[in-house]
């Protein structure tokens, strides 16, 4: 017999499961599941021996009522007969052959398939949102600087699945919304891939996917369809224990309602993100990364949401050294000063730094191709000419401005 915190946890995993089929208006499925939620409702209200407490269920039944007459309304304003949903039916118990077995856990969740994951969700194919893009092989350990932040991010986030229970028997929520922002090329997707990797790492387990999603393909000029589609990426996320989910660009998708560029969808958009990823606060796995080049052009409500709102920064003269160091250290010629280098790297975005470590390979390449090759690879080196080549065509790409207006936000607040 289930336990009435498991109760209370089940019913609001089904208002959540509620919330979200009523958002994308599937109305239907949203009637099916107030009637399970409604059984459950009144077996809490039955079993609860607080006063206070019968009357929250009093309360919560009456809600599932009002959701449920709206469902109908809807249904019959398309056209639609609304279908009744049908009763569970009690399974009849098993004749006792030979010695009593341990019944199965029934109300234990399964772990769901990685291999075999559904993209299809309400219609939607919600591979068309998911990049392409192959993630790094990178942790915490593989980023160079971000020591505090990757600090906090391991005290908040990466916590056992006992240290989540606690939080919240003691009513804390558990936080599972990063925000990563800054000037472009400063390495967001990266970080969010270390982040996710080191997720991993620290769960113990082998599958834990991240889907790096480009907000600007979910949204749709079609009323109604970009809230479907942001519905659809969370329910699709509910097919795994631990997932993260990436949301680049994203901006795109849930842009500050009060702006004046006449947005659309920006208001249901915004709306519709914040029952998602509200819905799951309390899960045990969805780890929720979000990244931008625009924070000041982000809704309000979105950025009250974030747990962490972290700055990607350009990266200083030490942490451009530990990065060139990291790339083609052992490519360096003698004579090269890897301090000297970085200083001249100044105001070098991550994204600079790795082309113009590319290009010092290049030449490389080039110089062992003009000797006819050759067995002793350790005699090919990057010498300061090729440095100082490279540092000609390999200009900083950062603007000033967009410096101008990170240093803004960062200085007014949301």
């Amino acid at each position: 017999m289930m336990s009435f915190g498991n109760l209370e946890h089940q019913f609001a995993d089904l208002n959540s499961q509620i919330k979200t089929a009523y958002s994308i208006g599937d109305y239907q499925k949203t009637m099916n599941l107030i009637g399970k939620a409604r059984d459950l409702c009144k077996r809490l209200f039955e079993e609860a021996t607080d006063p206070s407490k019968k009357e929250l269920w009093k309360k919560n039944f009456a809600g599932l009522k009002r959701i449920y007459d709206s469902c109908v309304e809807q249904l019959e304003k398309r056209g639609e007969t609304p279908e009744k949903p049908q009763p569970q039916q009690k399974k009849p118990a098993a004749k006792s052959e030979g010695p009593a077995r341990m019944a199965p856990d029934n109300d234990a969740k399964p772990l769901k398939g990685y291999d075999t994951p559904n993209f299809q969700i309400n219609g939607i194919d919600v591979q068309q949102f998911l990049s392409s893009e192959a993630a790094e092989d990178v942790d915490f350990d593989g980023v160079v600087g971000m020591e505090n932040e990757k600090k906090i991010i391991k005290n908040e986030f990466f916590i056992s699945d006992e240290e989540r229970k606690f939080k919240e028997h003691l009513g804390i929520k558990n936080k599972n919304f990063i925000l990563l922002y800054g000037v472009p090329g400063t390495g967001k997707t990266y970080f969010a891939t270390a982040i996710s990797n080191e997720f991993k790492k620290r769960s113990g387990e082998n599958s834990v996917p991240f889907f790096n999603i480009k907000s600007g393909t979910i949204v749709d000029s079609k009323v109604g369809q970009s809230e479907k589609n942001i519905a659809a990426v969370f329910e699709f996320a509910k097919q795994y224990e631990r997932c993260v989910l990436f949301f680049d660009e994203f901006d795109a998708l849930v842009p500050d309602r009060n702006s004046d560029t006449g947005n659309p969808v920006a208001k249901t958009n915004v709306t519709t993100f914040l029952q998602m990823i509200d819905g799951f606060n309390s899960g045990k796995g969805t780890l929720v990364i979000a990244a931008t080049n625009f924070p000041d052009a982000l809704d309000g409500a979105i950025l009250s949401r974030a747990n962490e709102k972290i700055d990607i920064p350009l990266p200083s003269v030490e942490v451009l050294r530990g990065m060139v160091k990291q790339k083609v250290g052992k490519l360096l010629s003698d004579d090269v000063d890897l301090d000297i280098l970085a200083s001249r790297l100044e105001g070098y975005s991550s994204r600079d730094v790795k082309m113009f470590t590319e290009k010092l390979k290049g030449y490389v390449f080039e110089e062992y191709q003009s000797k006819k090759h050759g067995d002793d690879f350790n005699e090919y080196k990057i010498t300061n000419d090729m440095i100082n080549t490279a540092i000609s065509q390999i200009r900083p790409s950062t603007k000033k401005s967009d410096l101008l207006r990170i240093q803004k936000y960062k200085t007014i607040g949301e």
